[in-house]
């Protein structure tokens, strides 16, 4: 009898699959692995720390009123928000002068009660990896991943 052993290959820490939504409609998707993110529109790449995202144009999306609104989103974002992923968590750090809401309800959510806004320039905890793991023995910890969304405003 031959037992093959399976090998697991875990990914790092800081894989990461990031999405951008404007109003559910889905404009960017991608994987990256970096400790460091930073989520930007408009501002001069020097001022850039870790892995940049630039937020999509609004071009694509068909709704007038809604480009005009992501339009005024967008303007205000110079270096957005920086994630940080260390052992403990992951981090954000709200730059400028845009705003940030962070809630682990579902999306349409977003501006319920669980939200909250990010100070600025204050290094803030967005997930707790001990706290996933205990909701994950209650079965409420992959709910808290998928559902955790940021929204600029």
């Amino acid at each position: 009898m031959l037992l093959l052993a399976q090998q697991w290959i875990l990914p790092a820490l800081w894989d990461l699959e990031i999405s951008i939504s404007y109003r559910k409609t889905e404009v960017l998707k991608t994987r990256l692995s970096s400790p460091l993110v930073q989520f930007h529109y408009q501002c001069d790449p020097s001022e850039l720390r870790g892995q940049p995202i630039r937020f999509p144009s609004t071009e694509g999306l068909t709704d007038q009123k809604q480009i005009q609104f992501t339009n005024r989103i967008l303007d205000s974002i110079q270096r957005g928000l920086l994630l940080e992923v260390d052992h403990t968590g992951i981090y954000g750090f709200r730059q400028d002068d845009c705003k940030v809401f962070v809630s682990t309800s579902d999306l349409s959510e977003i501006r319920g009660p669980e939200s909250r806004q990010l100070d600025r320039n204050t290094r803030e905890l967005l997930l707790s990896f001990d706290e996933y793991l205990r909701g994950m023995n209650n079965e409420k910890g992959m709910a808290t991943l998928n559902n955790l969304y940021n929204m600029l405003n």
